[in-house]
């Protein structure tokens, strides 16, 4: 069965990248080495979309890291030799080693993800205090300045309301 390729300018416009992104993906490591058409040209297929996809949500979730998701993504990758060496029938004491060495993988995921949820758990913290300062500040404001407005002019406004 031959696999659909597309050039890189194709990829890149479906991925929603530029055709930079892609060779800085290959660069790093994070998109395995293109095919190349006979005339050394590099070729895309559906697989690699779905992986600049999946780097971009990564990007999303976890920020700008690149590095933490190409650990990532090393790990899914490990992930999926270790489930396709389950599913070709691995003896018993295999599938064992398989089950801890996916669950060691998993519980790095896991806690590369609460460290992630903490810090952004951190910041919106720091947010919300900043949120509640500026209120009270605000009430402040409008507290003085409701004592401030019956001895301002009429014609001229407070101090309060001018700013």
């Amino acid at each position: 069965m031959t696999v659909k390729t597309m050039s890189i300018g194709d990829a890149a416009e479906e991925a929603g990248v530029t055709t930079r992104t892609l060779r800085y993906y290959e660069q790093l490591g994070l998109l395995p080495p293109a095919t190349r058409s006979v005339g050394g040209a590099r070729r895309y297929t559906g697989a690699d979309i779905e992986r600049v996809a999946r780097i971009r949500r990564l990007q999303d979730l976890l920020g700008q890291d690149l590095d933490q998701i190409r650990r990532v993504l090393v790990a899914e990758d490990r992930l999926a030799e270790l489930r396709a060496e389950w599913q070709s029938d691995a003896s018993e004491e295999r599938r064992e080693e398989i089950l801890t060495e996916a669950t060691e993988i998993n519980n790095e995921l896991r806690a590369q993800v609460r460290a992630r949820l903490a810090a952004l758990s951190d910041f919106a913290e720091e947010l919300e205090q900043t949120a509640k300062r500026y209120r009270k500040v605000a009430r402040e404001l409008r507290s003085r300045g409701a004592r401030r407005v019956p001895s301002a002019p009429a014609s001229e406004p407070s101090a309060a309301t001018s700013r």
